[in-house]
């Protein structure tokens, strides 16, 4: 009795694990037995569409230039050097470098011509003389008023306002005082004779650097670096220079740069 209720209840179990495993049909099974079937047994995965990355664009890199830079060549100063027109001459009263006057224009040639003319009024026949001669080849490195005042007050250490006629009087009167062989020493310094140097020969589109001897026997550095030039003159008085304006008197043999006053080593 007890054994076929065993065997009773395994029987039960049995139908209850095996009833759903017949039941169940692969989905290959339902494929083969209508599309009803697959579609409610089938599992469908539908994957979302991948994202277009637009990357974007980088800019062209840079050209660098060469080097040496390229220097466009500059036009010439002057178209030739034939006129006879002299410094002296183009510094007389009244023109566009000399105005006549002391006054408060610091930037004509009055102290220069006035000084030029002391000299060659005591030495007539000496160095600076070139400058009244328009037949002969110079460049004449033409200090400014403002110029000489600066100096003025450099080697006296006396205050004098800028700009004035009471100011440029009393720098005339100075150098004055320094007697007219000593201010010869400095225009003669000043003046390099036998060159017109023109603006290419002056500052060619390279660098280089000439040394020219002075109307005062001693020489002056000057160097050129793609047309900047710079005047190095000996003495430890004053600073190098450079080229304020562009040359005056052009197209004649006798030319004049406008720079601060250079000074020999001693006057």
């Amino acid at each position: 009795m007890h054994r076929s209720r065993l065997i009773a209840g395994a029987a039960a179990a049995v139908a209850v694990l095996v009833g759903p495993l017949a039941a169940y049909s692969s989905p290959a099974q339902a494929a083969t037995t209508g599309g009803a079937a697959a579609s409610s047994t089938g599992i469908t995965f539908t994957f979302p569409t991948a994202p277009t990355i637009t990357f974007p664009t980088f800019p062209a890199p840079p050209t660098f230039p060469t080097f040496p830079p390229v220097v466009p060549t500059p036009p010439p100063i002057d178209t030739g050097t034939s006129g006879t027109t002299s410094i002296v001459t183009e510094l007389a009263p009244g023109g566009e470098n000399n105005d006549g006057s002391f006054d408060g224009n610091e930037f004509d040639y009055h102290l220069t011509a006035l000084l030029v003319q002391s000299v060659l009024a005591s030495d007539p026949h000496g160095p600076v003389s070139i400058l009244s001669d328009g037949t002969r080849q110079a460049t004449f490195f033409q200090p400014d008023d403002e110029e000489w005042t600066l100096l003025a007050r450099k080697l006296s250490g006396r205050s004098l306002p800028l700009p004035g006629a009471a100011t440029e009087q009393a720098t005339y009167n100075y150098f004055e005082g320094l007697g007219t062989t000593r201010i010869e020493k400095i225009l003669s310094y000043l003046i390099i004779p036998g060159t017109t140097l023109t603006g290419a020969l002056l500052g060619p589109v390279s660098v280089s650097q000439a040394v020219y001897t002075t109307a005062n026997g001693q020489t002056l550095l000057v160097k050129s670096d793609f047309g900047v030039v710079t005047l190095v003159d000996n003495s430890p008085l004053t600073a190098d220079s450079g080229i304020v304006e562009a040359a005056m008197n052009q197209g004649n043999r006798q030319i004049a740069w406008s720079t601060d006053v250079l000074l020999p080593s001693t006057f």
